[in-house]
């Protein structure tokens, strides 16, 4: 299995890039981590990363489990959207400072149009969360961005 840097994976930049390293990845899934401190986005002055950006860490890792399968395939990272979740569920309000979180992802569907359905996990010793994650990866991003459509 070939390791890749999260930068190689994903078409997040700094300041926007949250996690940290990708611990697993297969054909239906993906674990990443990530360690709440202070020089990530969203974490608060008192050093917490609220629960509700963990929909961004479950979207940065189904965006690298994109990166990974089209790297794979020899194509380059393409962009893709959240569209929305449903059932996102969370034991805790927030991350503390130094909590390791530990991502999963898995491929529960995606068509031929570039429409998916992720079932997403967040857990650490703090608390975790859970979502299922609607996302739109087009076949042609460029034209989707400058059209609005596929």
């Amino acid at each position: 299995m070939q390791s890749h840097s999260i930068l190689d994976l994903i078409p997040h930049r700094p300041p926007m890039v949250l996690l940290d390293e990708i611990l697993e990845q297969g054909p239906e899934h993906m674990r990443a981590r990530m360690r709440v401190s202070n020089d990530k986005m969203f974490v608060d002055v008192a050093g917490n990363f609220p629960a509700w950006a963990g929909i961004e860490l479950m979207a940065q890792t189904i965006a690298a489990y994109g990166g990974f399968q089209a790297r794979a395939q020899g194509l380059p990272v393409q962009v893709g959207f959240l569209l929305g979740t449903r059932r996102y569920e969370s034991e805790c309000a927030h991350f503390p400072p130094g909590t390791e979180l530990t991502i999963s992802v898995h491929k529960l569907l995606i068509d031929e149009q570039g429409l998916g359905v992720f079932e997403c996990r967040i857990d650490s010793e703090a608390g975790a969360i859970s979502a299922n994650l609607n996302i739109y990866q087009p076949l042609d991003p460029d034209t989707y961005l400058q059209q609005g459509q596929p």
